[in-house]
């Protein structure tokens, strides 16, 4: 299947991106190149599968960074949301949802293990998931949160946000987390509470405690909520062991 791709040689002393074969001296010029591609390729739609994969690829990113912040703007009617390439980023795991040469969703997972310790998206000075949740005895195990997922809205109805979602749980149940984590506002939370419970999953939403407000929020309330994988770990059940095995080889 064709793919955007990065380079590694030099034209210049510039790195060289390329798409098939046509090549770019920036990530602008294949951004503008990539946005043409997306308009033609839409009356398309129905010929082409939509697949999946965790990806590295630089000029994949770069169209779900641009999908992301267009979608996040547009859903959750924010003003001034940036979602350019970050560090957080760097440190995840990025899925992506493509048809073709088109990236039409993705999200990104963030890690935190015992032995590697970090703090997530929604993780600061004045909030730990640890210091919220004594319940969970979260400083003893490996848990991630899920953050930035975003589907192009002409794909809403295809089952396109009920795959990746699936595929994003069946990640965290591979790297042994016990918890998968996320924020949204309340309308969202609902559609993911519908979602999750679809693919036998329970989603826990915790009313009591209060997600600070940050800048990018734009004042809107956020809340969290999180699936409990403790019953899957470890290939405990068959159905979704066999299904990361499946995953794993596809």
């Amino acid at each position: 299947m064709t793919t955007l791709m990065f380079d590694n040689a030099k034209v210049k002393d510039q790195p060289v991106y390329k798409i098939d074969d046509v090549f770019f001296n920036s990530l602008e010029e294949m951004s503008a190149y990539s946005d043409l591609v997306r308009k033609m390729v839409r009356p398309q739609r129905k010929t082409q599968p939509v697949t999946f994969e965790f990806t590295r690829d630089e000029g994949l990113l770069h169209q779900y960074c641009i999908l992301r912040e267009e979608m996040f703007k547009k859903v959750w009617d924010l003003s001034h949301f940036k979602a350019q390439k970050d560090k957080i980023d760097d440190i995840s795991h990025i899925i992506v949802a493509k048809q073709g040469l088109q990236c039409v969703g993705g999200g990104r997972i963030t890690l935190s293990t015992p032995a590697a310790r970090q703090k997530l998206p929604m993780e600061g000075a004045d909030f730990t998931l640890e210091n919220a949740l004594h319940d969970l005895k979260l400083a003893e195990c490996s848990y991630a949160e899920v953050t930035r997922i975003a589907v192009l809205s002409e794909y809403s109805k295809d089952n396109v946000i009920t795959q990746l979602i699936d595929h994003i749980i069946l990640k965290i149940i591979s790297h042994q987390c016990k918890f998968l984590f996320f924020i949204s506002p309340m309308t969202m939370t609902r559609t993911h509470r519908r979602v999750v419970n679809n693919l036998g999953y329970t989603l826990t939403t915790r009313k009591d405690v209060i997600i600070p407000d940050r800048e990018e929020y734009e004042g809107i309330r956020m809340f969290l909520s999180y699936i409990d994988l403790t019953p899957y770990i470890g290939g405990a059940d068959d159905v979704v062991n066999a299904k990361i095995n499946e995953f794993a080889e596809a």
